[in-house]
């Protein structure tokens, strides 16, 4: 049984098996705390935090369905033989629940607890907290038991002998397949190997240990290997070589054994000898003056000897004459050795220019040749420029059509190459869904699908519904679908409609708003422009008024700028994001809200260590009311609170009161600071928020600000972390306020 379930796991990371194998019934963490530790070998305290999230993972959903469900047979069933094992939370309730799932035995588990809760009329948040701590509890057991190793698996198996012959005589043995993996995990001990301990330097006046060890395979705590041992000793001469340190060797290597750990702790003995420092730097030859391209390198005249600098100079020489044309420039460096001075001279023997014979592109099969012949600005009888090519590569593949694409040339004779684009059709049609739970009682839910390449020019229909759910009854649903044309009428302006729809339904008001808009833009250079139509209409109902068959209509235009100068979307580490907008609601255009409206969104984003991002936001829209602000419509004002925003708030509860009995605003102020910090796959975030919303812009005062604080963790995804945020207020703090949790996908900006 536990090589099947490793089998069907092995192409996973270990935690994120550990933690499927803990969602599992039956199993539970159970199962996956004695695999994450005595098969995967990972350390008990990671093992237990993801066995822990596993177990607690469908507690939520296995509490909302049965209360849609419990009338149907096969789970009426079900429920009716769960109860009779509910004495212990039938006599101590919520207390009862908690011992009932802290014992590591078949059918005491999460799932059956989670059961018991619904039987019982236990209280969502009260179960929540029940079933945590019984979990808890047993993880706690459960590790211990597979720390133990032999004598773990001695009373994992008395455990179950005891077990087998009860259930044996009671027909049921399904329960004996988690304590059985329990036994077979932790006999499964590992083998005793010798490993690495401390690895130091001594003589090293230059390099710190630090970045001496991380060039090096060998690791404290890896597998003690010869073999890589003394690869790695001349890793670090090349290396203290390439720094310019030509005299460098290691004279001594002591290695002292603890025969009681079974490591090895070794100390290197260095000379690092004298270091060289770069002489005179000379150009010869090529299109341009010595002086330009001395500006561009990053090597230069007195600085210490850097190999990694000198061929980083010696390539961009190269590519500044390839951006010319001359894409068979040749580059080649002399070095001299004056003393401690070393002498660079780069001679350039750049050709002749060289021009592009053709263009073609290959791999289309869906996808009309003339459509993706536009996003290409290589063009036939100009001047071969690599930039072109690769931003035409980049356009290309960020259509979304398209797997793989890169580019190649053909028949480079003489003066003249053929531009081959090479491209793999993505699917075009796609699915994809989220879950998400938000403290003390929100289900939150997401759908979207769409097809990318509608009638063979890259059209694009999409279609997306989102909801939240609260168990005491509260529920937002929205949904929409979006057409998109890219190339409009044959031009260089894309074109996209849309129709939406909201409803947001609460004890003391229900809002409905539906809205259409038609959107034209175009790229110039690094700024995607944008002209927006948009037509809502809105029909608020509160408990105080009569319910009214009227809807509000709000027409707006708006005009958006966006430059996106980040080095990656998902994970920037660096750059930054502008976006601007201006907007007219009402006036000559008609309808209920009149108003012009300003906003202001930036990011910037600063590596500032090897595993550290500093990511700062900050947002601000303002309201021109050509009418009286109260009367601005609910559909038309900001709101804060909640991820994205104000972690630690809910939404809707920062601002001046609205119709709706919530909060909200028509002048906004928005900051966000997170402190990002990536180990391997894992991710961990401090951050910090602050903002407001206002009616008046005369009302704005730091004495309004709110603000909140948290710490989020992550695990880093190819589409973006999957992270768990828990905000604090620490303004407006109320008794019993401990903050709230957050399940998300992806940073929030």
């Amino acid at each position: 049984m536990k090589e099947a379930i490793l089998q069907h796991l092995s192409s996973l990371p270990p935690p994120l098996s550990v933690f499927l194998i803990s969602t599992l019934p039956i199993f539970e963490l159970r199962g996956g705390i004695p695999v994450g530790i005595n098969v995967y070998h990972l350390p008990w305290w990671e093992t237990f935090i993801f066995a822990l999230l596993g177990n607690l993972f469908p507690v939520p959903f296995i509490l909302y369905f049965l209360r849609l469900f419990h009338r149907v047979p096969i789970v009426k069933r079900y429920l009716e033989r769960t109860k009779r094992r509910g004495e212990l939370v039938e006599k101590y309730e919520a207390l009862g629940l908690s011992l009932f799932v802290a014992i590591p035995l078949p059918v005491t588990g999460a799932w059956t607890g989670a059961a018991l809760a619904f039987l019982f009329n236990i209280r969502f948040p009260l179960a929540m907290l029940a079933i945590t701590g019984g979990v808890f509890m047993a993880g706690i057991i459960v590790t211990v038991l597979s720390l133990m190793g032999v004598w773990g698996a001695v009373i994992a198996g008395c455990a179950l002998f005891i077990l087998l012959l009860s259930w044996f005589f009671r027909k049921n043995l399904r329960g004996a397949i988690s304590i059985l993996l329990i036994f077979l995990a932790c006999t499964h001990a590992p083998p005793k190997e010798v490993r690495i301990g401390r690895i130091e330097f001594e003589g090293n006046k230059s390099i710190p240990d630090k970045e001496l060890v991380r060039i090096m395979r060998s690791k404290p705590g890896s597998v003690y290997d010869e073999w890589v041992l003394r690869s790695d000793i001349k890793r670090i001469i090349e290396y203290y070589r390439s720094k310019g340190f030509f005299d460098a060797r290691i004279i001594e290597r002591r290695g002292k054994f603890d025969e009681r750990s079974k490591k090895v702790n070794f100390t290197f003995v260095l000379v690092e000898g004298i270091r060289r420092r770069i002489g005179k730097v000379k150009i010869e030859g090529g299109l341009f003056d010595e002086r330009e391209i001395k500006k561009k390198i990053p090597v230069k005249e007195g600085e210490f000897y850097d190999a990694g600098k000198i061929g980083l100079s010696e390539y961009m020489i190269s590519e500044l004459h390839a951006e010319k044309g001359y894409i068979n420039a040749e580059v080649s460096l002399d070095m001299e050795e004056r003393g401690i001075m070393v002498d660079l001279t780069y001679r350039v023997k750049e050709g002749k220019p060289v021009y592009v014979r053709d263009v073609r592109i290959e791999g289309l099969s869906r996808i009309k040749k003339e459509t993706a012949m536009r996003d290409i600005e290589v063009k036939k009888g100009s001047l071969f420029l690599p930039s072109l090519a690769y931003h035409s590569q980049e356009k290309l593949y960020g259509r979304g059509a398209f797997a793989d694409v890169h580019f190649t040339l053909e028949d480079l004779t003489g003066d003249s190459v053929t531009v081959v684009f090479h491209v793999k059709e993505a699917k075009p049609g796609w699915a994809a869904f989220g879950v998400g739970y938000e403290t003390p009682d929100r289900l939150l839910g997401s759908f979207e699908t769409g097809y990318l390449n509608l009638f063979g020019g890259l059209q694009r229909i999409l279609f997306n519904l989102s909801l939240s759910y609260a168990f005491r009854g509260e529920h937002r649903l929205e949904g929409g679908i979006r057409y998109e044309e890219p190339f409009f009428l044959g031009t260089g302006f894309s074109f996209g409609c849309g129709i939406t729809g909201k409803l947001e339904k609460e004890e003391e008001y229900a809002l409905r708003i539906f809205s259409l808009d038609s959107e034209i833009s175009r790229k110039i250079g690094n700024w995607n422009f944008s002209g927006i139509v948009k037509i809502s209409q809105a029909k608020l109902d509160t408990i105080l008024e009569a319910p009214s068959d009227t809807f509000l209509r709000t027409n707006t235009i708006e005009f958006q700028g966006l430059r996106d100068a980040r080095d990656n979307p998902i994970y920037p580490s660096s750059g930054y994001y502008l976006f601007l907008s201006g907007s007219q609601a009402g006036g000559w255009l008609g309808g209920v809200n009149h108003f012009y409206r300003l906003i202001f969104d930036a990011g910037v984003y600063k590596k500032i260590s090897s595993v550290a991002v500093l990511a700062l936001r900050g947002k601000t829209g303002f309201t021109f009311p050509m009418m009286d602000p109260q009367k601005i419509t609910v559909d038309s004002r900001f709101e804060l609170g909640g991820i994205g925003s104000i972690r630690g708030y809910d939404p809707g509860t920062i601002g001046e009161p609205d119709p709706r009995g919530k909060k909200s605003g028509i002048e906004l102020l928005l900051f966000n600071l997170e402190l990002r910090f990536e180990f391997m796959r894992w991710v961990l975030v401090f951050f910090v928020d602050t903002g407001g919303l206002w009616m008046d812009p005369q009302n704005i005062s730091l004495n309004d600000f709110k603000l909140g604080t948290g710490i989020a963790v992550g695990w880093r995804t190819p589409l973006g972390p999957i992270r768990i945020d828990f905000g604090k207020k620490l303004t407006d703090v109320e008794p019993g306020d401990r903050g709230k949790f957050y399940l998300s996908f992806g940073h929030p900006f």
